[in-house]
C-alpha cells in the first residue's frame, strides 16, 4: 500500500515486548507515521508538543483525545487514511483501543485493518459498535494463497533449485490447515536439509496443526538427558513466560552466571535446549516465538519441571529481591557500574511478589532478610538515579497487599506459627516507603545519597527507617526535639506567600494550582511538589479549573478569562467577560476545547478556545427561564451549579428554592429535590435551599449540602434520598468528590476534614485542625487530597484513601496489576492537627546549649538541645504574646518582653536534681513595664555581666541598672525608625542603621550619645533595613533590606548586603557595602549568618543549608549593582539545580529542611546558632517546628491592646476607627472587598491609599500592627479566608466590628418593577444580611476555642422612627440567622457561656447611609410628591444631600433624587434609570458625623460588660424614646382588645378572683 501512494500506518503488537503491547504506543506510532504524510497534522502536533499537551506518560484515552479528536480530526481530509493493526490478541489494552476506534466519526475517510487471533471478547467488542461505524470480520483461517506467497518469499533461503522449493511449497501448504505460525517453525526446521531424503524425513516428523507442533517442541526438552541442560531450559522458559518484561541477553546471561558460569554461547544454548519456544529477537531480547506459547508451557503437565504461573513469579520475586542483597550495590552505584540486570530486580520483584502465592516457603524468609539488612536504601538509591520512583510507590502497595494475604492465610493456622513481629516490620517499611517518596522524593532528585546521609534522622523515631539507619556511619546530621513520634498524614505544605492568601484550588496528575489574594496562581508539579510556575492575572480571579493532562489551565477573573499552557506558563489566549458576571461553575467541554460558564446571573455561555475571537456566547438559553412553581419558594442567585460527565444535564442550586436537574437538550427540569422529612419534624416545607451540589463522576446521581449543613444524597430520576447526620457544631460547609466516587470529602468550620464512604456515607478518616478550610480537591487517582489554610496549601495522604483504593480495585486475573482485598480493612482512622500555639520568637544560648521561644499567647518555653527535653518556665497573666527575647552575654539570663511591654528578667541555673529528665531551672530578678509610645520596644541591649539594659523604641529608649533595678534615665534617641544592632567590636557600643547610612552609639549611664555617623554605599533612599545579623566571629554584619512594591500592602522583595565592621570608622566617610552576585542572590531563599572564614550560610529555594565561600573585596568591585530581586523574579528562578551545577557557583549544599518543616514563619525564625571552644566547632540550626500545647489565653483588659476585624476598612467608618484604635495601640485585620480599591469608579480607593500611604506606613509601629485581606462577606469561604489569614498574623480577633452596609432606595413597586431592580434587592440582601451572617460564623469557633470575644453589629434606628409606610432598605438585620427583630438576644444567649459579648451599636440613619453607597430605583410616577404627599424615604435622602455643602442636584426629585457628585457617578448600572453614588461628604462634615459613633466604638468595644444595644447620639436617643412612647400609648389604648382574645389570661383571671385575690 505504502508503495502504491496510499497513506498507511501501521503497527504490530508484541506481548513479549512491553513497550509493543499499549494503546498509549500503538496511538503515538500511528501519530508519528500519519504526521510525516500530512503536513498540517505536523503542525498541530508540534503546537501541542510545544504546549505541553502530551507526553510519553499521557493515558491512552487521553493521547487520543489530544492527538486525534483534537486534531486530526478537525483537519480537512480528502483522501482515505488507512490503518493497519497486526496481533491485537496481544495487547494489553485490547478494551481501550477498540473503544477509541469505535468513536471515530463516520464521515472521517479512515479505515482500519485488523489482525488477531479469534477471541470471543474481541468479536463482541466489534459486534457492539455503533451503526455509524462499518465493521467486517473475514475468518482468515484458510487463506491458503496468502501462505503460499509467504512460503514463496521465505523459500529462497533454502537450498535446491526451484523445482526442489515447489515440491517444499506444495507439502507445506497441504498440512498447514491456514496456520502461519506453523508454517514458521516448519521453515526454520527446513533451513537444515541438504537432500530429497532429508527433505522427506523432517516432512514426516513435523506434526501437523500447533498443538502437534508444540507437543514435537516440547518432546525435544523432554528428551535432554543431562540435569544441566533441563536446569538450563526451566530457568530460560520460566523468564521467558513469567518475566515483567523480555531480559536482554546480557541480562539473561547475569541470571545464569550463578548457575552456569562458564556458558560459551548463550544464543545457541537457547536453541538447543528450549525446543524452540524461545528465540532472541533481533534487537538481543529474549522472547516467545507467541504469546499462545506461554499458555501451552504453563499448563504442560509433560515437562520435566513445572512453568504454573504463582510457582515461576515465586521463583523470580526470590532471585530478584537476591540480586538486590548486594553488599558492594552502594560503592557501585556510586561508580556507575551496576550489572544490567539490577535495573530489572529493583524495578520488577514487587510485580513478581503480587503474582506469587503468599504461602510459598522462601518468600517470607526473603522478605525479612532484605528488610531487616541493609539493603533498602541502595535500593532506593538506585530507583531515584533510574528516575524510577513511581517504582517505590509500586513496591509499597505491592508488600501492603502481601501483607493482607498472608494475614487471611494465617487466620487458617495456629497462633503459634504466626510471625507477627515480622508482619509488623513490613508494615512499618511499606508505610516508610511511601512517606519517603511523598515527603522527600523532591530532594532525593536532587541528591540521592541523602537516603543516606539526611533521610533517616529526618524521619520520626518510630519509624523503621529511622531505627535501622540513624545512628549510621553514613549519617551527617543529628536531630533533636520532635514531638511526634510517629509519621503524620501530612505530605507536603506549600506556601504562596506571607502575605498572601490562599483562594481556589484545582489540580490534574502533573500539576497542583492555586489562587492568591495577589492575583496570582502559583504552580507544583505533583511528584516532587516543587513550584514551577507563577501565572499572574492582574485581576481578582473567581474559578480556575485545569484539563486533565494538566497542560493548560483556565482563570475566570474579574474582567477577563485567560488560558495558560503548562507547564511552558504562556498565555495562550485572553477573552473580555461579559457585564463582570460572576462565575458560578466553570467547565470544560467539547474534549475540552471549548470553556462552558454558568454565571450569579443564571446565564450559560460558552467561549471555543479554537475560535476566541468570537468571545462568550450565550448557549442554552431556554435553561433556568422557567418560572417556579414551588409553594413558598423565590428563584435568586444560584449557590451552586455543577454538569454531569457528559454535560448533557445541569444541577443548579438555589437558598430560596429547590434544587433542580435540567435537560440541556431539551431545557426543560428534569427533577426537583423535594426533601422528605420524619412526620413528627417541626418543619411543614417540603425543601430544603441548597448550598453547594456535585454530580457524580460516574453514576447518574447527586451529592448536596443543604442549608441547613446536611450533607445528601439525591438521585433525580427515581427520587431516591440518603442524608448523612452530623453534629449541629460540626456541620460541614464544603464538600467534594473523589475522581473515582467512591469517597467524599467535607470541611466544616473548625477545621475538620472528614472522607466518607459515597455508597452508605460511613466516616473512614476524619483530620482535625483549628485552621479554617478554604479550599479543598482530590488527586485524580483518588489517592490524595489537597486542602487550602490561610496562607498555605497542605498536601495529604491519609492511609484510608490507599485501602478504599486497593479495595475498589477491579481485575482478578493473574496478569492484572496487584490483585484488591476485600478484606482490607475499611475502619475509620483519626488524625489531628496541633492546634496549639505559634512560636513568635527563638533565642538560641550557644554556651549552654538552650534554646528559649515565645509563642504568640505568652508562653515561654526552655528547651535543652543536649537533653532533648524542655519545660515551660513562664506565662504571661494576660495571655499576650512574648515580642522580644534576649539572653546576656554569658547566657546566665534571660530578658523577654511581652506584647502589653512587661519586662521580665529570669536567672538560669543548672541544677543537681533535675525536674523530670530537665536540668535547668529559673529564678526571677526583675520585671516592669516599659514606657515608651509606640508599643513594643524595636530592641533589647545589655552589657556583659548584666550591668544595665537598655529598650529602644522608635524615638526614645529607656535604660536600667543593675543590681539598683532602678530607671536610670528614659531620653529620647536621635535616629527616629533605625534598625539597632549591638556593635560587635564594642559591647558599649550600638550601630542604627537608617535608609542609607549607618550611625554609631556610645552607651552608659547617661544615655546614649552619637558618636559618629557613615553613609552605606550602594544603598538607595528606597531602601529599609527589617533585620541585622552578627556574624559570630564578628568581622561581618548581614544586612538584609525589603523593598515595597506599592501595587500591594507587603511584598517579598529583598536584598541582601554584607559589610565589615572594621570598615565602620569615623575617619571614614562612606562604609563599602557588598552585594551578592545576581547568580548567587537567585538562590537565597533566606541568608542565616556568616561563618569563619568568609563562609555565607543561607537556606536556597529547594530549602538546602548551604554555603558559599566570598572574596569581601571581589564583591566590592563588582561592576553592576543587582537590583532587589522581587517575588515574582526569584518565583521563576529553578528550584531544582542540580548539586554540581551549583558547586561551579561555590555553593555547597550541606543538608535540607523537609517541606512539611517549612513555612515562612519557620524560615523568619530559624537560628543559625555558632560555638567555638576549646573541644572544637559546633554549629546549630534552630527552628520551629511544632509549637507546644498550653492552656488559651484570658481575653485581654480594655487598657491593654486588642485584635479588631474590620469588615469594611475602606468605607468612611472603617478609616476612621481604624485611625483611633492604632493610636491607642490596637492591632487590626482590615477587610476590603476584591476589586473594591482598584475600581476607578469607586471613590473608596483613593481614601483607603492615601490613608495606608500616608499614615500606617509612615507613623512608627502602625504597619506592624496592620494585617489587610480580602473580604467579601457574601461568601463564606472569604470569611473564613479573612478570619483565618487575621489569626495567623496576631493569634486571635477579641473583637469583630460589623460595618458593612448598602442602601437601595424605592418603593416596594418600584423595586418590583423590572428584573434589574430585583436583582438589586437581592445583591442588597446579600451584602447587608449574608455578610454579618457569614462574618459571624467565621468568626465564632475561634472565640468560642479562647473563650472570650466581642461582636459589635452597626445599623442604625430607622426602623425605631421611620413611618411604617416609607420603605427603607438600609439596615441590616439584628442577627440574621434569625428571622426575627429580637434574634439578636437569641444569639447573646446562645453564645453567653462562651464569654462572647454581643452589641448591636444603632447609631443614626445617616451614619450607615451617608457613608456608603446609596443605589436608587427609577420612581414611578404615582410616587413622585404630587401624587403622593407621605414623607417617603428618598424625599427625606434627597432633601437630606442637599444640604451637604459638596453636593447639590439640578434634577427634580422625581426625576433623579440623588444627585451626583464630582466623584459620585453612577457604578452599578445605568439601565431603567438605576443609579449608584458614593455620597461625597465634606472631611470636616465627616469627622462631625462620626464622632460620636467612633466615640461609642471605642468605649464599648472590648469593655467587660459591654450594653447589648447601644443608641448612639442625641438625636438618636430621643428618637427612639420618642418612640418607645408611641408604642407605650398604642399599647395602652389596645390592651383590653389584646386581652380579649387571652383564653389562659382569663382563666388565670378567675381563678384568682374566686380565691379572693
Amino acid at each position: 500500500m505504502v508503495s502504491s501512494g496510499i497513506s498507511c500506518q501501521y503497527f504490530f503488537f508484541k506481548y513479549e515486548d512491553v513497550s509493543k503491547r499499549s494503546a498509549n504506543t500503538l496511538f503515538r506510532a500511528l501519530a508519528l507515521q500519519a504526521a510525516q504524510e500530512i503536513p498540517s497534522f505536523r503542525m498541530a502536533l508540534m503546537k501541542l508538543g510545544d504546549e505541553g499537551a502530551y507526553n510519553e506518560k499521557t493515558e491512552a484515552r487521553q493521547l487520543w483525545k489530544t492527538l486525534y479528536e483534537s486534531a486530526l480530526f478537525l483537519l480537512n481530509l480528502k483522501k482515505p487514511i488507512y490503518w493497519i493493526i497486526d496481533a491485537l490478541d496481544e495487547s494489553d489494552s485490547i478494551n481501550t483501543v477498540i473503544s477509541c476506534f469505535k468513536s471515530i466519526p463516520n464521515k472521517l475517510p479512515i479505515r482500519i485493518i485488523i489482525t488477531s487471533r479469534h477471541l470471543p471478547s474481541i468479536s463482541t467488542a466489534f459486534s457492539r459498535a455503533p451503526d455509524s461505524v462499518r465493521v467486517e470480520i473475514m475468518d482468515i483461517d484458510n487463506d491458503i494463497d496468502d501462505i503460499r506467497l509467504f512460503i514463496e518469499n521465505e523459500a529462497r533461503y533454502l537450498p535446491g533449485d526451484a523445482e526442489f522449493h515447489s515440491l517444499v511449497m506444495n507439502q507445506l501448504v497441504r498440512r498447514s490447515e491456514g496456520n502461519f505460525l506453523w508454517v514458521n517453525l516448519a521453515l526454520q526446521e527446513l533451513l537444515e536439509i541438504h537432500s530429497q531424503e532429508d527433505l522427506d524425513k523432517i516432512l514426516d516428523e513435523i506434526p501437523g496443526g500447533m498443538d502437534s507442533m508444540y507437543q514435537r517442541m516440547e518432546n525435544c526438552i523432554i528428551r535432554l538427558s543431562k540435569a544441566s541442560d533441563k536446569s538450563l531450559a526451566k530457568i530460560i522458559l520460566t523468564w521467558a513466560t513469567s518475566a515483567k518484561r523480555p531480559l536482554h541477553i546480557d541480562e539473561l546471561l547475569h541470571v545464569l552466571h550463578a548457575r552456569f558460569p562458564s556458558l560459551l554461547n548463550l544464543r545457541n544454548s537457547i536453541s538447543q535446549v528450549c525446543g524452540h519456544f524461545v528465540t532472541v529477537n533481533p534487537s538481543g531480547k529474549v522472547v516467545l516465538i507467541h504469546a499462545t506459547a506461554r499458555d501451552y508451557l504453563r499448563h504442560s503437565s509433560k515437562l520435566p519441571f513445572t512453568l504454573e504461573s504463582r510457582t515461576a513469579h515465586g521463583e523470580l520475586f526470590d532471585f530478584t529481591l537476591q540480586a538486590l542483597m548486594d553488599l558492594q550495590l552502594r560503592s557501585r552505584l556510586s561508580q556507575k557500574k551496576t550489572p544490567p540486570f539490577y535495573e530489572y530486580a529493583s524495578t520488577s520483584w514487587a510485580y513478581h511478589l503480587g503474582r506469587c502465592s503468599a504461602d510459598w516457603s522462601n518468600i517470607f524468609p526473603v522478605l525479612i532478610k532484605f528488610f531487616k539488612g541493609p539493603y533498602v536504601l541502595p535500593w532506593i538509591e538506585m530507583l531515584v538515579l533510574s528516575r524510577q520512583m513511581s517504582s517505590l510507590v509500586y513496591s509499597a502497595t505491592a508488600l501492603t497487599s502481601f501483607i493482607q494475604r498472608r494475614r487471611r492465610s494465617d487466620a487458617e493456622k495456629s497462633p503459634l506459627l504466626h510471625n507477627l513481629s515480622d508482619l509488623k516490620l513490613l508494615e512499618t517499611w511499606a508505610l516508610d516507603i511511601l512517606k519517603i517518596v511523598a515527603k522527600f522524593g523532591w530532594h532525593l532528585l536532587q541528591d540521592s545519597t541523602a537516603i543516606y546521609k539526611f533521610i533517616p534522622q529526618l524521619c520520626p523515631q518510630n519509624s523503621t527507617v529511622y531505627q535501622h539507619f540513624a545512628s549510621s556511619s553514613l549519617s551527617q546530621i543529628s536531630v533533636s526535639g520532635l514531638s511526634t513520634a510517629d509519621w503524620d498524614d501530612l505530605s507536603s505544605r506549600l506556601s504562596v506567600g506571607a502575605s498572601h492568601q490562599a483562594s481556589l484550588i484545582c489540580c490534574s496528575a502533573k500539576h497542583l494550582a492555586v489562587s492568591t489574594s495577589a492575583k496570582i496562581i502559583k504552580i507544583w508539579t505533583t511528584i516532587s511538589f516543587e513550584e514551577i510556575l507563577t501565572l499572574r492575572h492582574d485581576e481578582h480571579i473567581f474559578q480556575i479549573c485545569m484539563t486533565n493532562t494538566g497542560d493548560r489551565l483556565v482563570s475566570y477573573g474579574f474582567r477577563s478569562t485567560k488560558v495558560w499552557t503548562l507547564p511552558a506558563g504562556l498565555e495562550l489566549l485572553c477573552v473580555c467577560n461579559l457585564d463582570c458576571a460572576k462565575p458560578i461553575n466553570l467547565t470544560l467541554l467539547d474534549n475540552e476545547r471549548a470553556l462552558l460558564m454558568c454565571s450569579d446571573t443564571r446565564n450559560l455561555r460558552k467561549l471555543s478556545m479554537e475560535n476566541p475571537s468570537r468571545g462568550w456566547e450565550t448557549v442554552f438559553s431556554g435553561v433556568f427561564k422557567e418560572e417556579t412553581s414551588v409553594k413558598d419558594s423565590f428563584i435568586n442567585s444560584p449557590t451552586s451549579l455543577s454538569f454531569n460527565h457528559d454535560v448533557s444535564q445541569v444541577a443548579v442550586a438555589y437558598r430560596g428554592a429547590p434544587l433542580e436537574v435540567w435537560d440541556l437538550s431539551s431545557s426543560k427540569i428534569v427533577s426537583r429535590c423535594k426533601r422528605g422529612f420524619r412526620p413528627d419534624a417541626k418543619r411543614k416545607q417540603l425543601w430544603t435551599g441548597v448550598n453547594q451540589v456535585l454530580w457524580h463522576p460516574v453514576d447518574h446521581e447527586l451529592l448536596g449540602l443543604y442549608t441547613d449543613g446536611t450533607v445528601f444524597k439525591w438521585q433525580p430520576l427515581t427520587e431516591a434520598h440518603m442524608e448523612l447526620a452530623e453534629a449541629p457544631d460540626s456541620s460541614p460547609s464544603d464538600i467534594q468528590i473523589a475522581p473515582n466516587g467512591s469517597t467524599f470529602l467535607t470541611s466544616d468550620v473548625n477545621g475538620t476534614v472528614k472522607i466518607h464512604s459515597f455508597y452508605d456515607f460511613t466516616t473512614l478518616y476524619q483530620l482535625s485542625s483549628e485552621d479554617v478550610v478554604t479550599g479543598m480537591c482530590f488527586s485524580p487517582d483518588s489517592q490524595r487530597f489537597y486542602d487550602i489554610r490561610g496562607s498555605y496549601c497542605n498536601v495529604w495522604e491519609p492511609n484510608a484513601l490507599i485501602r478504599i483504593s486497593e479495595f475498589n480495585e477491579q481485575g482478578c486475573d493473574s496478569e492484572s496489576e496487584v490483585k484488591s482485598m476485600s478484606s482490607i480493612s475499611l475502619a475509620a482512622s483519626e488524625a489531628s492537627v496541633d492546634p496549639s500555639a505559634s512560636i513568635t520568637l527563638l533565642a538560641a544560648n550557644a554556651q549552654r546549649d538552650l534554646v528559649c521561644l515565645g509563642d504568640d499567647v505568652g508562653n515561654v518555653t526552655l528547651y535543652d538541645v543536649k537533653n532533648d527535653s524542655k519545660l515551660q518556665i513562664a506565662q504571661s497573666a494576660i495571655g499576650m504574646g512574648i515580642e522580644r527575647i534576649l539572653w546576656s552575654d554569658d547566657g546566665s539570663y534571660l530578658i523577654y518582653c511581652d506584647l502589653s511591654r512587661k519586662l521580665t528578667i529570669l536567672r538560669v541555673v543548672e541544677q543537681r536534681t533535675p525536674i523530670p529528665s530537665f536540668f535547668w531551672k529559673t529564678e526571677s530578678v526583675f520585671d516592669t513595664k516599659i514606657c515608651l509610645e509606640g508599643g513594643v520596644p524595636h530592641g533589647l541591649f545589655t552589657t556583659p555581666g548584666l550591668s544595665m539594659l537598655l529598650a529602644v523604641g522608635y524615638d526614645a529608649a529607656q535604660s536600667w541598672n543593675f543590681p539598683s533595678n532602678a530607671v536610670q534615665s528614659t531620653f529620647e534617641i536621635p535616629s527616629s525608625g533605625a534598625l539597632w544592632s549591638n556593635d560587635p567590636r564594642d559591647p558599649t557600643q550600638l550601630l542604627a542603621f537608617n535608609l542609607s547610612s549607618v550611625a554609631t552609639y556610645k552607651w552608659d549611664t547617661n544615655g546614649l550619645t552619637k558618636f559618629f555617623e557613615c553613609r552605606l554605599s550602594g544603598t538607595s533612599s528606597k531602601s529599609l533595613p527589617n533585620h541585622v545579623v552578627n556574624s559570630p566571629s564578628g568581622e561581618y554584619i548581614l544586612l538584609i533590606y525589603a523593598g515595597f512594591d506599592k501595587r500591594r500592602w507587603s511584598t517579598e522583595t529583598h536584598m541582601v548586603k554584607i559589610i565589615q565592621t572594621s570598615s565602620i570608622d569615623p575617619l571614614m566617610k562612606t562604609v563599602p557595602a557588598a552585594h551578592l552576585p545576581a547568580s548567587i542572590a537567585t538562590l537565597v531563599e533566606r541568608p542565616l549568618t556568616i561563618l569563619p572564614p568568609d563562609l555565607l550560610v543561607f537556606i536556597d529555594l529547594s530549602f538546602w543549608i548551604c554555603t558559599w565561600r566570598f572574596d569581601f573585596q571581589a564583591l566590592l568591585q563588582q561592576e553592576e549593582v543587582p537590583e532587589p530581586l522581587s517575588a515574582a523574579a526569584r518565583t521563576k528562578q529553578p528550584r531544582n539545580q542540580e548539586t554540581e551545577t551549583l558547586a561551579k557557583w561555590g555553593v555547597t549544599r550541606h543538608f535540607f529542611l523537609p517541606r512539611d518543616w517549612v513555612n515562612s514563619t519557620s524560615l523568619a525564625l530559624c537560628l543559625y546558632a555558632y560555638l567555638s571552644n576549646d573541644v572544637g566547632i559546633k554549629t546549630r540550626l534552630i527552628m520551629p517546628r511544632d509549637p507546644p500545647n498550653f492552656p488559651p489565653p484570658k481575653f485581654p483588659p480594655h487598657s491593654d491592646p486588642r485584635v479588631w476585624l474590620i469588615t469594611s476598612a475602606p468605607s468612611p467608618i472603617g478609616i476612621s476607627l481604624s485611625r483611633q484604635l492604632l493610636a491607642h495601640g490596637d492591632f487590626l485585620i482590615l477587610g476590603t472587598r476584591p476589586g473594591e480599591l482598584s475600581d476607578p469608579d469607586c471613590c473608596r480607593g483613593e481614601d483607603f491609599e492615601m490613608f495606608w500611604y500616608e499614615e500606617i506606613r509612615v507613623k512608627e509601629g502602625w504597619r506592624k500592627r496592620v494585617k489587610a485581606v480580602e473580604l467579601d462577606g457574601r461568601h463564606v469561604s472569604q470569611c473564613q479566608a479573612a478570619v483565618a489569614q487575621g489569626i495567623q498574623a496576631f493569634g486571635r480577633v477579641d473583637i469583630l466590628f460589623c460595618c458593612t452596609s448598602e442602601a437601595l432606595v424605592g418603593t416596594v413597586e418600584e423595586l418590583a418593577a423590572s428584573q434589574a431592580t430585583l436583582s438589586l434587592v437581592r445583591e442588597q440582601f446579600e451584602t447587608n444580611y449574608f455578610t454579618p451572617v457569614n462574618i459571624i460564623k467565621a468568626v465564632l469557633p475561634s472565640m468560642r476555642k479562647r473563650i472570650s470575644g466581642h461582636i459589635i453589629l452597626l445599623t442604625s434606628i430607622s426602623k425605631q422612627f421611620i413611618p411604617q409606610n416609607v420603605h427603607s432598605a438600609d439596615e441590616k438585620p439584628s442577627w440574621p440567622p434569625r428571622h426575627s427583630r429580637s434574634g439578636d438576644v437569641f444569639l447573646a444567649y446562645e453564645i453567653a457561656p462562651f464569654n462572647i459579648k454581643m452589641t448591636i451599636l444603632q447609631p443614626h440613619l445617616e451614619i450607615p447611609v451617608l457613608t456608603n453607597k446609596i443605589t436608587t430605583a427609577p420612581a414611578l410616577p404615582q410616587y413622585s410628591p404630587s401624587s403622593n404627599p407621605a414623607p417617603l424615604f428618598r424625599g427625606i435622602l434627597a432633601s437630606l444631600l442637599e444640604r451637604i455643602p459638596s453636593s447639590s442636584s439640578s434634577s427634580s426629585p422625581s426625576s433623579s433624587p440623588i444627585p451626583n457628585s464630582h466623584r459620585a457617578t453612577p457604578t452599578v448600572s445605568s439601565e431603567q434609570g438605576v443609579t449608584s453614588v458614593y455620597p461625597n461628604l465634606p472631611q470636616q462634615m465627616q469627622a462631625e458625623l462620626l464622632a460620636e459613633t467612633i466615640n461609642a466604638v471605642t468605649a464599648v468595644g472590648g469593655h467587660e460588660n459591654p450594653p447589648a444595644r447601644h443608641i448612639v447620639g442625641h438625636e438618636a436617643v430621643a428618637s427612639v424614646k420618642e418612640k418607645l412612647k408611641t408604642v407605650s400609648e398604642e399599647l395602652e389604648e389596645f390592651v383590653e382588645v389584646s386581652w380579649g382574645v387571652d383564653v389562659e389570661g382569663k382563666e388565670v383571671q378567675v381563678k384568682k378572683e374566686e380565691e379572693g385575690v
